[in-house]
């Protein structure tokens, strides 16, 4: 049996260790460019450009009109980061994400923060996935 703590670190090492993965994946793919993000405070362009970044996509794609869920999960996690991190308004993010208005904003807001706090039975992935960003953005 391993303990508490020892496991706590292996699970930590495993996402840096997802997060690296990601970077070298990218080099091997040909894209040379890695995520390099402006100095100072955490912006609205740094956060949209992290979350396509470690999920592969481009920012069209973010923006996108879709029903996916695997696109509205990255959708929901960079609202939660814009919220969290730059102070937007609603409006503000909408805009940013391609939405006519603040109504879709606020049902993902709720549905992200309901996700990360565990409230919701089966959604360790997009947990897991938002404290990802949040490393690669070094919040």
């Amino acid at each position: 049996m391993i303990d508490f703590k020892t496991r706590s670190k292996l699970i930590k090492l495993k996402k840096n260790m997802d997060v690296m993965r990601l970077e070298i994946d990218n080099i091997l793919q040909g894209k040379d460019e890695m995520l390099v993000l402006d100095d100072g405070s955490t912006k609205a362009d740094d956060i949209v450009k992290a979350v396509c970044f470690y999920f592969n996509i481009t920012p069209e794609q973010l923006k996108e009109y879709t029903r996916k869920r695997e696109i509205i999960q990255r959708k929901q996690i960079t609202i939660k980061l814009l919220k969290d991190q730059c102070g937007l308004s609603l409006n503000q993010m909408a805009s940013i994400l391609g939405y006519e208005n603040h109504a879709t904003v606020i049902h993902h807001l709720k549905e992200i923060n309901q996700a990360v706090s565990g409230t919701v039975y089966g959604n360790k992935d997009t947990e897991n996935h938002y404290k990802n960003v949040c490393e690669l953005l070094g919040v």
